[in-house]
């Protein structure tokens, strides 16, 4: 089996550019043998992963990164939340990513409507290869259309800018982050801060500790963002507060992030072998048989 941990990468299920098969794939050439594909509100890998489950080369968990929001220091603050092995049919769950999904199809669905309304000579494959349920933000997705339907960069540039306008806030999408982590904790499975060192707040370990005391499980320790000091830093304050420690690269494409790899990161900044995720969820795994 590989050695190298990531618990943290998406695929076509939201907003990375591999399928679940090909990630897995990529996983083991990388010598990845821990992996959590994480998409944003989204479980449909879960399905995918079932058939490596007696794959000796890589073990596979069921993962998602849940957008959330809380109140803190007198303003809104919207964070990622990662959840690991969890029961992908518990039903509170499967509520709140229909909720989630509704929202999307609901403004992406105005966004169109809106457009057609008051754009002249607009692409007719937009409006043919639109997923107006993806997670993919709207820009990403039209520069993806226009792109492989041989339009120039010009023009798409030029076309993304007219429409930029008319692209959705998606008012009351995010889920507060202390119910995130009841259904997380209620679906059996644990919950992480994704990338912590992104959080744009003048006192990190305050947040912490308020999450911490509130019932969130880990953060991650380890991520392609980080800089050389974070990693000490974070991986204080897990230990600090009792939290699990926990390793992911963020992968979604190579040019994501100045070339993030699989397992690696950046610059082979994470390449880790162990951390307390892991242990964890071995540990389980075996009390389960």
């Amino acid at each position: 089996m590989g050695k190298y941990i990531d618990l943290h990468c998406h695929s076509l299920y939201s907003d990375g550019n591999y399928s679940v098969d090909e990630l897995v794939k990529m996983a083991k050439k990388e010598d990845v043998g821990f992996l959590s594909i994480t998409d944003h509100d989204n479980i449909k890998s879960t399905c995918d992963i079932k058939r490596y489950s007696l794959d000796q080369d890589i073990m596979l968990v069921n993962g998602i990164e849940l957008s959330t929001f809380m109140l803190f220091d007198n303003r809104e603050l919207y964070l990622h939340l990662l959840g690991y092995d969890f029961n992908p049919n518990n039903m509170r769950l499967l509520l709140e990513l229909k909720r989630m999904r509704e929202i999307l199809y609901r403004d992406n669905l105005i966004f169109l409507s809106s457009v057609l309304k008051n754009i002249k000579n607009f692409p007719r494959c937009i409006v043919d290869e639109l997923d107006l349920y993806s997670y993919r933000l709207l820009e990403n997705q039209i520069r993806i259309i226009l792109q492989r339907n041989n339009y120039d960069d010009n023009y798409i540039n030029e076309f993304i800018l007219k429409v930029s306008n008319y692209f959705p806030t998606y008012e009351d999408y995010e889920i507060d982050i202390k119910t995130a982590s009841e259904i997380i904790r209620e679906s059996g499975g644990i919950s992480i801060l994704a990338h912590p060192n992104k959080i744009k707040v003048d006192d990190v370990e305050c947040l912490i500790r308020l999450l911490a005391n509130n019932g969130l499980n880990g953060i991650e320790i380890a991520h392609s963002s980080f800089l050389p000091n974070d990693f000490i830093k974070y991986s204080e304050l897990a230990k600090k507060y009792g939290l699990l420690e926990s390793v992911g690269s963020d992968f979604h494409f190579p040019t994501f992030q100045k070339n993030v790899i699989i397992g690696h990161g950046i610059d082979d900044n994470l390449c880790m072998e162990d951390c307390s995720v892991k242990r964890y969820m071995l540990e389980r795994k075996k009390k389960d048989g």
